[in-house]
């Protein structure tokens, strides 16, 4: 059992490191040589992996909170074959177990997200240049207490 165990824990560790996301999806050596529109779409592609890890997160909730009600409560009303084979504390137990798991992977894949979604936002802010111009009107007070109307210009880089 310790061999096959070494075995794959080996085969594990041997493997070729897959490369950075934007090397498999883009084939570049480096973040910030995307354009634009890659970075939106690998941005957008981030928010989804976030989403999607924050849904697994739910769902090994519920199935956290449902084997809490089997532990709690017991078997329902009419219960299957299954259940009453293996009882509420197994269930309860294994729902818990399963939820945990669940809930420690939804964890796993929403970091991923978030993290490949700052390494995108982090590359915008050094490799890009951020310049905005602002004009917005403003009232000019002189000396003698008389307003006079004007543009604010505000450029920012």
């Amino acid at each position: 059992m310790y061999k096959l165990l070494f075995t794959i824990l080996l085969a594990m560790v041997s493997m070729p490191s897959s490369a950075q996301w934007y090397q498999k999806d883009y084939g570049v050596d480096r973040i910030d040589i995307l354009t634009d529109v890659q970075m939106d779409e690998a941005e957008d592609k981030a928010k989804e992996i976030a989403g999607n890890g924050a849904i697994v997160i739910g769902a090994g909730a519920v199935s956290c909170l449902a084997g809490y009600l089997y532990l709690r409560y017991g078997l329902g009303e009419e219960p299957t074959l299954v259940e009453e084979l293996l009882g509420p504390r197994v269930i309860g137990k294994g729902l818990i177990a399963l939820g945990i798991g669940t809930a420690a992977t939804g964890a796993v894949i929403a970091m991923v997200g978030l993290t490949r979604k700052s390494s995108i936002q982090s590359a915008r802010n050094r490799y890009y240049l951020q310049s905005s111009l602002n004009i917005t009107p403003i009232l000019i007070s002189s000396e003698k207490g008389s307003l006079h109307p004007g543009l604010s210009v505000t450029i920012s880089f």
